[in-house]
């Protein structure tokens, strides 16, 4: 009798414990995929600078979010100053106000090479004079692909953006735009 009461016991845990699993699923899948598209959790100021994808799905985040604080630590130092431009401004022209912002998701990171029609030398020698970072400190330069989704007229849409984005002094930043391409996205 003792031993079916041991196993009813374990039944009884696996069960509970597969069942909080389950919740805690689809709580996640509620919150993460609730809008039917797929997307990154999103980038905070702790976490903005430590890799090359959050810096890049940050600055999107937060021209699509309206945070100037977060955008302006997606450049290093005095990159924003060093144009005389007000580069917030610019780029908060091209968000669309009627889209309704869902999200990024990372794609892909490529290196910053003559197979992905860069030269490296001169990409680090662009960085160099428009973000005013001396060459040196430039440790990496890749090519980031995110998705930023969102609703216009109540349909899922995304746009995939390739960026150049640099590491220079143990923290990444961004540094362009290279190509936009628009599609919609099916959700099911």
């Amino acid at each position: 009798m003792k031993m079916k009461t041991s196993i009813m016991s374990q039944k009884t845990k696996i069960f509970r414990n597969l069942t909080a699993l389950f919740l805690l699923v689809s709580i996640l899948c509620l919150t993460a995929c609730g809008n039917g598209v797929n997307v990154d959790e999103e980038v905070n100021k702790e976490n903005l600078n430590i890799s090359a994808e959050n810096v890049c799905r940050g600055f999107f985040q937060s021209l699509y979010q309206e945070d100037s604080k977060l955008f302006e630590m997606c450049f290093y130092k005095d990159a924003l100053d060093a144009n005389g431009v007000d580069a917030w401004q610019e780029y908060r022209e091209l968000v669309d106000d009627n889209a309704v912002f869902l999200g990024t998701k990372y794609i892909a990171t490529r290196p910053c090479d003559e197979n992905n029609n860069l030269n490296y030398d001169t990409v680090k020698s662009n960085i160099a004079f428009f973000n005013d970072v001396d060459e040196s400190t430039i440790d990496d330069i890749v090519l980031v692909s995110v998705k930023i989704f969102f609703k216009v007229d109540n349909e899922n849409k995304s746009i995939e953006i390739y960026s150049i984005v640099y590491k220079a002094e143990n923290a990444w930043y961004f540094f362009s735009m290279v190509d936009v391409t628009a599609k919609e996205v099916k959700t099911s």
